[in-house]
């Protein structure tokens, strides 16, 4: 049976959905093609009429997970002042609903233990997301905060993945959040920006 364009397309979207999540769970080694086919009711074999190789599979998954962050993220901070919108970017980052909701979350957090068993394409796409996230940052700081805001962009994003990384790993909730909330106002404080608020923003 010969099906149409669209119909090939959702099921390529619907492939690189279902990836994702299966990576977030388990990484890029948890990525079964078989199960992944027979959980959208596909043959094994009809994987390659969408991809070439698993490893192709992952790379698409990857650059889905961080172009589904950069859309909802745009809709947050779209419209507020850089200083707000990075005040608000650093309060939701390093939020507990942030650290509890790994599904939907960053992609850099969700998969940094687990870039290197990915393949060379996958890294690739995991590169080019954080440095995406790096520019965003840079963005949003004030000219004139720092001499070189693309450095200091990379010192933040290292601080909030790693905070939000610990914070996922700690079993008690209350230090958790604990390791949250200092991160988060130490990375305010240094970048000028601890008295804006996500109500004043």
């Amino acid at each position: 049976m010969r099906y149409s364009d669209e119909h090939k397309d959702k099921t390529r979207q619907d492939l690189v959905r279902v990836a994702a999540r299966q990576m977030r769970a388990k990484g890029p080694a948890g990525v079964s093609i078989a199960q992944l086919m027979a959980s959208l009711g596909l043959t094994h074999g009809g994987f390659y009429a969408h991809f070439p190789s698993k490893d192709a599979l992952i790379a698409a998954a990857i650059e889905a997970m961080f172009a589904d962050v950069a859309r909802r993220r745009a809709d947050t901070l779209g419209t507020l002042p850089p200083s707000q919108a990075l005040a608000v970017f650093i309060d939701q980052y390093l939020s507990s609903e942030h650290r509890d909701r790994r599904d939907r979350g960053c992609p850099i957090a969700a998969l940094i233990g687990m870039a290197d068993q990915m393949p060379s394409t996958a890294r690739t796409a995991f590169d080019q997301g954080y440095e995406r996230l790096v520019d965003l940052v840079a963005g949003l700081i004030v000219q004139g905060t720092a001499p070189d805001r693309q450095a200091l962009a990379t010192s933040i994003v290292s601080e909030i993945v790693g905070g939000l990384t610990l914070a996922r790993a700690i079993s008690d909730p209350g230090c958790a959040d604990q390791v949250l909330a200092q991160t988060r106002n130490s990375v305010r404080m240094r970048i000028g920006i601890a008295d804006l608020t996500m109500e004043t923003a």
